[in-house]
């Protein structure tokens, strides 16, 4: 094969191996808008959900209502297909000692749900079970132009469901909300909706705490106001501020395979979650995420939960959430409550005495990945340097390649000292003689290198009747030879000489060009080895900070279950403490206010040193017409009190001093 043939095997195999390496990274998708969004990673699982009801005393009626897992390609407002977050197909579908035949209900954003109802005696069951083939993308939005995005129609359909109403948990009148959106963020008027709903879920990330204690959704403006909540609270705000600045956005919700990122997801891997915990199941890992409309581009799903601890979830979704709603407002059978989140299942009986056992099982396994992770990683790894040793080889023979050619043709067209030149010769190549600006590069080399050789050697034959000598035909046809003769002047050789010595020298740069590319190569491979091994352990580090936070949190919990019940004897300590030192304060009353309140009234008064001065002579006392002088016996006017203020009875409510009676005709006091 000549060297043509060479180079397109040689670039067949180079593309080959391009393509092998790269087409695992990535599948870019493009749905009817303009924009692209990019799909790294999907894994296809298969899904068994069961779902059974035991009654257990009397006769009881019971409703059912239970979302299925949605085929999520296609939006029928839009009316063109969404970036592939869920792709379901239904394989199986059955439901068990149902009064009537289940019917599927649809609402208004398109989630689907199964409605049945039965009567239950004692110990009698009512089952429902599916099983799905799901496939979840890592959907990935970057690098979209603001040219790309359309102009809202602020009338549509997109914007009457997800952006113009205030919602029970989405108050888009609140005036603290409206003023975080417009002044807190970091939004200013020249950003497209892309830029502000970025800022806005980086807004989150900083100033709400993550709090898994709360047991009911408390909406965007409690969120605001307490600095705090869930995965509900985290999208409640993100679809609240979003809406204030007139970009349509919705809550999803549904439950996750993990909550932290999967490392390492291969064929075969199986979850079982169910509602009665045990050895063998999980519990279900509730989850709610974000999804916003950008015009022309569709809708675009965000995780401001978890974009505020990996910082990776704007404009980006992975592979291991599984959607049962899309909206708010749910409706629930012979019930006037809506729900902002769907309770799945949702089951009800209208005997608030009912009694009975219910189990919400499903079990996931995966069926295939279309990834990098995990099988694809030794094979990745594998292929790296097995597609570099390759492409060294071909780049190093299209090389040399030309040079080998050079040299294989010399050693073939050796010249003889003594060229026999005949007439037949002479005619036998005149007439196929190539004139030298048709001359391809193979033939220009040869040519070259034949009177570069006869030239130096022979100086004194006559250059202007070089010819090449012949050889049998029967050699000639098995070396596959073309023999041409051509009849060059001295000017002629020469330009063909310099033109061979330069495509040596070109020959030569490729080759040293080619080296420093290998080098280069080996180089970034090395780079690409270490950042995956240094990603790896930031992965395996932040995973064992979690679990170290997880740890924490939970010894806080269990300590203050702990100092709860001490806080409570304290405080009827406290309370007793309290008690007795008010008890202590009243006994010790008395005397801390009558030391002052007799310095006060003796230091007021002025005490005489004799008796007289001392006492103090009431006349006309109500009672002295009832006494009676025990030495004379006179009464009435005759007697006279006296008080004695050199005696005091008593200090409380107010000093009382001691009295006595003095009769005036014979002085006897009594």
């Amino acid at each position: 094969m000549n060297f043509k043939t060479y180079r397109l095997i040689y670039i067949g195999l180079l593309l080959t191996i391009i393509i092998s390496i790269f087409l695992p990274f990535s599948v870019i998708s493009k749905g009817q808008s303009q924009n692209i969004y990019s799909v790294p990673q999907k894994i296809e699982y298969q899904v068994d959900v069961n779902f059974t009801l035991t009654n257990l005393y009397e006769s009881n009626d019971y409703y059912f209502k239970i979302a299925r897992l949605n085929d999520r390609i296609y939006d029928p407002i839009l009316d063109y297909s969404i970036a592939p977050y869920q792709q379901s197909i239904l394989q199986y579908n059955n439901i068990i000692n149902s009064n009537s035949e289940s019917f599927l209900q649809k609402d208004q954003y398109n989630n689907i749900y199964d409605i049945f109802n039965t009567t239950l005696e004692p110990d009698q069951s009512v089952s429902l079970s599916q099983k799905y083939n799901i496939i979840l993308s890592e959907v990935l939005f970057e690098d979209i132009e603001d040219y790309e995005i359309g102009n809202y129609n602020m009338s549509s359909m997109i914007f009457k469901l997800y952006c113009n109403q205030t919602e029970p948990f989405f108050d888009r009148n609140d005036p603290d909300l409206i003023f975080a959106s417009n002044n807190l963020t970091g939004i200013n008027y020249r950003d497209n909706p892309i830029e502000k709903a970025e800022k806005i879920c980086n807004w989150i990330g900083d100033y709400l705490i993550y709090d898994d204690s709360l047991n009911y959704e408390m909406g965007a403006s409690w969120a605001y106001d307490n600095h705090r909540g869930d995965c509900s609270e985290f999208s409640d705000i993100m679809i609240t501020l979003l809406r204030i600045q007139n970009i349509p956005a919705r809550k999803v919700s549904g439950f996750l395979l993990s909550n932290q990122p999967i490392q390492n997801p291969h064929i075969g891997q199986i979850w079982n979650f169910s509602t009665n915990i045990g050895i063998d199941s999980l519990p279900f890992i509730g989850h709610a995420w974000v999804e916003y409309y950008v015009d022309n581009v569709g809708w675009i799903a965000s995780d401001p939960t978890w974009h505020q601890l990996s910082d990776n979830y704007f404009n980006r979704i992975d592979f291991q959430r599984f959607t049962f709603n899309i909206g708010e407002n749910f409706s629930v059978p012979l019930s006037s409550n809506f729900y902002s989140e769907f309770p799945q299942p949702y089951k009800y009986t209208p005997n608030s005495l009912a009694n009975f056992n219910s189990e919400y099982y499903v079990n996931i396994k995966i069926l295939n990945t279309y990834s990098i992770y995990p099988e694809s990683i030794p094979y990745f790894f594998a292929l790296i340097p097995i597609s570099i040793f390759l492409l060294i080889i071909i780049i190093y023979r299209l090389g040399s390649s030309q040079n080998r050619q050079i040299l294989t043709n010399r050693r073939k067209f050796k010249i003889d000292k003594n060229p026999r030149i005949t007439n037949s010769n002479i005619s036998k190549v005149e007439n196929n003689k190539p004139s030298i600006e048709y001359l391809s590069l193979n033939q220009l080399s040869n040519v070259s290198s034949q009177i570069h050789t006869n030239y130096y050697q022979y100086p004194e034959d006559n250059h202007n009747n070089f010819q090449i000598n012949e050889l049998p035909m029967e050699q000639s046809i098995k070396n596959n030879i073309v023999y041409q003769s051509c009849n060059f002047d001295n000017e002629e050789i020469r330009n063909l000489r310099n033109q061979a010595e330069y495509l040596n020298l070109e020959i030569l740069n490729k080759d040293k060009e080619i080296r420093e590319l290998i080098g280069y190569v080996s180089n970034m491979q090395s780079q690409l080895f270490s950042y995956e091994k240094r990603k790896e352990q930031l992965n395996q580090e932040t995973y064992n900070l979690i679990q170290k936070v997880q740890s924490t949190e939970n010894s806080n919990l269990q300590l203050q279950r702990e100092i709860a019940p001490l806080y409570s004897e304290i405080n009827i300590l406290a309370n007793e403490l309290k008690s007795k030192e008010n008890k202590i304060k009243k006994l010790k009353q008395p005397k801390s206010v009558m030391v002052p309140v007799i310095n006060k009234n003796l230091s007021n008064r002025k005490i005489r040193s004799n008796t007289e001065s001392s006492q103090e002579y009431v006349e006309n006392s109500e009672n002295s017409s009832r006494k009676l002088c025990p030495k004379c016996g006179a009464v009435g006017s005759s007697l006279m009190e006296i008080i004695d203020r050199n005696r005091i009875i008593s200090y409380t409510p107010i000093i009382i001093y001691r009295k006595i009676n003095k009769c005036k005709k014979c002085g006897k006091e009594f």
